[in-house]
């Protein structure tokens, strides 16, 4: 929730920011720029990030030629078919601003401590790109700052630094920060090696008889259109069938 004044901002649940009090559907009548960027993807049959970003600046130019005052009318006119008025709106958001807690300007030392745990652990932002610097922290935590002084979020930042779980990394390619990795994650991925340590080691794990292994490669090459496999693939695919392991290196 953000507050500003008397107007107060929610995480919706497509994970947008909206205005509380401004009805959903209000907020999907105005929502057509995704949907816009999608068509115009699926027209030029792509469907790449880049190909997206590409559409989104061919989709804004027609824009740029519609005054303000034109925009201002469609959008009032869509608005009306709806059922709304600027001062029903209005009225809204004000009823909702009233009704939503106030929220303190600082985080108190449990709330802190709560969000660079969420962060950092298993299930949070960082865990799910692995190696952070400063800029992806700010990045998940800002989110959950609106409304609190501004010096919060570097309080913040600074806190989830320096925290033990936030282990600093050496040697990582093109990182123009110090760069960072969450504890869980170094300790998920020394698990998965130990793991994989102990089943490489293992010389009873079933396998496939040579023939049947020889046909799926001779079908996936027909599938392929003809096209034949490399000789480093045939040797990954016979010794992963083949070598008895738990685990084929």
């Amino acid at each position: 929730m953000i507050e500003s004044g008397e107007t107060h901002v929610i995480l919706n649940r497509l994970g947008h920011w909206r205005i509380a009090g401004i009805p959903e559907r209000a907020c999907e009548l105005f929502s057509k720029r995704s949907a816009e960027i999608t068509a115009a993807v699926e027209s030029a049959g792509f469907a790449t990030y880049q190909a997206r970003g590409m559409a989104a600046r061919d989709t804004r130019k027609a824009k740029r030629h519609t005054p303000p005052g034109d925009l201002m009318d469609r959008w009032l006119e869509q608005l009306g078919v709806a059922g709304w008025t600027p001062e029903t709106l209005l009225d809204l958001v004000s009823e909702a601003a009233q009704e939503r807690p106030q929220i303190a300007a600082r985080l108190s030392a449990r709330e802190l401590s709560a969000l660079v745990a969420d962060t950092l652990g298993p299930a949070g932002r960082l865990a799910e790109i692995k190696v952070f610097t400063r800029s992806d922290v700010i990045v998940a935590v800002a989110p959950h700052l609106f409304g609190r002084h501004p010096t919060e979020l570097a309080r913040a930042v600074e806190a989830m630094c320096a925290h033990p779980d936030a282990i600093p990394l050496v040697g990582v390619a093109a990182a123009r920060e110090r760069a960072y990795a969450p504890a869980c994650v170094l300790a998920n991925e020394s698990a998965i090696a130990a793991k994989v340590s102990l089943q490489a080691q293992r010389d009873n794990a079933p396998t496939v008889p040579t023939a049947v292994v020889a046909e799926a490669m001779a079908a996936k090459e027909e599938a392929l259109g003809g096209r034949v496999l490399t000789a480093g693939q045939r040797h990954m695919i016979e010794a992963v069938c083949g070598s008895g392991r738990g685990a084929e290196l």
